[in-house]
């Protein structure tokens, strides 16, 4: 877990070709990815998507907050449906997850689907 540009997807390669074993990468990327492109665009996004807004805080830098709108609740639940369903069999998966996003108030609920499955609580 860490926030956006954090190098999650890059450590995780970085181990899926050192591990002799098969791990699957099924990271937020690959499900952001999935979404219409129109609604990666911040200035174009419908709210049903998500809707975001940003502060510069004292540091200078400027921080981003997203809220999951219906669909994107509906796409982060299947998401973790899609993660369970290579595990039951007995696949490796790395999930990495951005920081924000757990913060989200879904999470708690849908995260839940993941309980036992070599998931750290």
């Amino acid at each position: 877990m860490g926030g956006s540009s954090a190098g999650k997807t890059s450590l995780a390669r970085a181990f899926q070709d050192r591990d002799p074993q098969c791990w699957m990468l099924l990271g937020i990327d690959l499900f952001w990815g999935a979404l219409p492109p129109e609604q990666l665009n911040h200035h174009h996004v419908r709210p049903e998507y998500y809707t975001w807004d940003s502060v510069i805080e004292v540091d200078g830098l400027e921080y981003f907050t997203i809220r999951p709108g219906p669909y994107l609740d509906q796409a982060m639940r299947a998401r973790y449906l899609a993660i369970r369903a290579y595990l039951d069999p007995g696949m490796n998966v790395i999930a990495d997850e951005a920081q924000e996003q757990m913060a989200s108030a879904g999470h708690p609920r849908v995260f839940s689907l993941l309980r036992g499955r070599y998931l750290d609580d």
